[in-house]
Protein backbone atom coordinates (compact mmCIF):
# COMPACT_ATOMS: atom_id res chain seq x y z
CA UNK A 1 0.00 0.00 0.00
CA UNK A 2 1.58 3.10 -1.10
CA UNK A 3 0.61 5.73 1.52
CA UNK A 4 1.98 9.29 2.44
CA UNK A 5 2.45 10.06 6.24
CA UNK A 6 -0.52 12.40 6.55
CA UNK A 7 -3.04 9.79 5.69
CA UNK A 8 -1.01 7.35 7.50
CA UNK A 9 -1.72 9.49 10.50
CA UNK A 10 -5.88 9.78 9.41
CA UNK A 11 -5.45 6.18 9.26
CA UNK A 12 -4.35 5.60 13.28
CA UNK A 13 -6.29 8.84 14.38
CA UNK A 14 -9.24 6.96 13.16
CA UNK A 15 -8.73 3.45 14.11
CA UNK A 16 -7.74 4.66 17.76
CA UNK A 17 -11.50 6.45 17.92
CA UNK A 18 -13.65 4.06 16.01
CA UNK A 19 -13.93 0.30 16.49
CA UNK A 20 -16.08 -1.73 14.15
CA UNK A 21 -18.17 -3.37 13.54
CA UNK A 22 -20.20 -0.49 12.54
CA UNK A 23 -24.00 -0.65 12.47
CA UNK A 24 -26.73 1.38 10.55
CA UNK A 25 -29.78 3.01 12.58
CA UNK A 26 -32.51 3.63 9.88
CA UNK A 27 -34.60 5.36 12.34
CA UNK A 28 -32.40 7.74 13.67
CA UNK A 29 -30.31 7.53 10.18
CA UNK A 30 -26.83 7.23 11.53
CA UNK A 31 -23.92 4.75 11.73
CA UNK A 32 -22.37 4.31 14.87
CA UNK A 33 -19.83 2.21 16.05
CA UNK A 34 -19.25 -0.92 18.30
CA UNK A 35 -18.96 1.20 21.23
CA UNK A 36 -22.15 3.70 20.48
CA UNK A 37 -19.98 6.25 19.55
CA UNK A 38 -22.00 8.38 16.32
CA UNK A 39 -19.70 8.41 12.92
CA UNK A 40 -22.54 9.61 10.27
CA UNK A 41 -25.87 10.94 9.31
CA UNK A 42 -27.09 9.16 5.94
CA UNK A 43 -28.94 11.89 4.11
CA UNK A 44 -30.08 12.13 0.51
CA UNK A 45 -33.27 13.67 0.24
CA UNK A 46 -32.20 16.28 -2.55
CA UNK A 47 -32.29 13.74 -5.16
CA UNK A 48 -34.29 10.92 -3.18
CA UNK A 49 -37.59 13.19 -2.63
CA UNK A 50 -37.99 12.84 -6.49
CA UNK A 51 -38.47 9.29 -6.32
CA UNK A 52 -41.23 8.88 -4.15
CA UNK A 53 -40.98 8.30 0.21
CA UNK A 54 -41.15 4.32 0.02
CA UNK A 55 -38.26 4.06 -2.62
CA UNK A 56 -36.69 6.94 -1.51
CA UNK A 57 -36.36 5.55 2.44
CA UNK A 58 -35.41 2.24 0.70
CA UNK A 59 -32.55 3.46 -1.30
CA UNK A 60 -31.43 6.08 1.85
CA UNK A 61 -31.36 2.57 3.36
CA UNK A 62 -29.73 0.64 1.42
CA UNK A 63 -26.75 3.45 1.32
CA UNK A 64 -26.61 3.15 5.20
CA UNK A 65 -26.38 -0.31 5.36
CA UNK A 66 -23.54 -0.49 3.05
CA UNK A 67 -21.69 2.30 4.20
CA UNK A 68 -21.50 0.40 7.49
CA UNK A 69 -20.87 -2.75 6.09
CA UNK A 70 -17.97 -1.12 4.24
CA UNK A 71 -16.21 0.97 6.99
CA UNK A 72 -16.65 -2.40 9.07
CA UNK A 73 -14.02 -3.94 5.99
CA UNK A 74 -12.33 -1.24 6.20
CA UNK A 75 -11.28 -1.27 9.73
CA UNK A 76 -10.37 -4.91 8.78
CA UNK A 77 -7.70 -3.78 6.20
CA UNK A 78 -6.55 -0.36 8.39
CA UNK A 79 -5.76 -3.29 11.23
CA UNK A 80 -3.86 -5.03 8.98
CA UNK A 81 -1.69 -2.10 7.16
CA UNK A 82 -0.81 -0.56 10.94
CA UNK A 83 0.41 -3.80 12.09
CA UNK A 84 2.03 -3.56 9.20
CA UNK A 85 4.20 -0.81 8.84
CA UNK A 86 4.60 -1.58 13.18
CA UNK A 87 6.83 -4.68 11.98
CA UNK A 88 8.48 -1.91 9.80
CA UNK A 89 9.70 0.38 12.18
Amino acid sequence: MDIDKKRIEQIKLLYENYKAPFKYDSHGIGIWDAENNHVADVRGWGRLQYLGEKKGLFIQDSMGYAIAESLTREWRAYKKFLQSINQKS
